[in-house]
């Protein structure tokens, strides 16, 4: 499973002043990015919705290099609806619809991950039980588009997870196959890796000799018989 999850924390304070988390499903249907992206929401519907913002200035911290570039592109990708959310909610944060993220209230700023920062390690803890399913926040203080639904799948990475599943699979297959002990003289690796990249740098021509001579299936007898030294061809 994938959770994601906010902590809030105040000036010169080490203990969380709020926290709340999500889950958001099977880890084969959602990615990191994913996740990620919905704890930077969560973080500014906390600050949205605090109140003890006022006039002081605050930041949201993330170690997702990719949420922050997304917030700032408009080229539809997967899981760009999740950045769309929060675009909305950092725009009602910041009081006009022309978003920015280095205001004088509402910085969003990148943190370095597992480098023991007691707020981002904090954060990862509660993301862990929320995919674990040991800590989830009410469906009150979520946001509407969390509250009592499935958040659509990233065809993306269920696309990645299926071809890591299906080549998992062939692996196995080719290692409990008769075959594999003929090809060990060829390359030891499956999918032939090492094999393919030094074929790839040949003509076709060379290639095809290359593969004969590598498999054994090169027409030698026929090619020594025009001189007697083959009894057939």
């Amino acid at each position: 499973m994938v959770g994601a999850s906010a902590v809030m924390y105040y000036a010169e304070c080490n203990k969380p002043a709020q926290t709340i988390q999500y889950q958001l499903g099977q880890d084969t249907e959602y990615s990191t990015d994913n996740a990620e992206a919905v704890g930077v929401t969560l973080g500014c519907w906390m600050l949205r919705n605090s109140s003890r913002l006022g006039p002081l200035s605050s930041s949201i911290y993330t170690d997702s290099k990719n949420v922050i570039k997304a917030t700032t592109t408009r080229t539809p990708k997967s899981g760009s609806y999740l950045v769309e959310e929060l675009n909305k909610i950092a725009a009602g944060l910041m009081g006009h619809e022309q978003i920015q993220y280095h205001g004088e209230k509402f910085t969003l700023r990148w943190i370095p991950a597992h480098k023991n920062i007691t707020g981002n390690e904090t954060a990862d803890m509660e993301a862990q039980r929320a995919a674990a399913g040991e800590q989830l926040a009410p469906q009150s203080l979520l946001l509407h588009y969390l509250r009592n639904r499935k958040l659509p799948i990233s065809p993306k990475h269920l696309k990645s997870c299926m071809q890591i599943s299906l080549n998992d699979e062939a692996t196995r297959q080719w290692n409990t196959s008769h075959r594999k002990q003929s090809f060990a003289n060829i390359d030891t690796g499956y999918p032939f890796n090492n094999f393919r990249k030094i074929q790839n740098t040949m003509t076709r021509t060379k290639a095809n000799i290359y593969m004969q001579l590598r498999t054994g299936h090169i027409p030698l007898n026929s090619y020594l018989h025009h001189f007697g030294k083959s009894d057939s061809s």
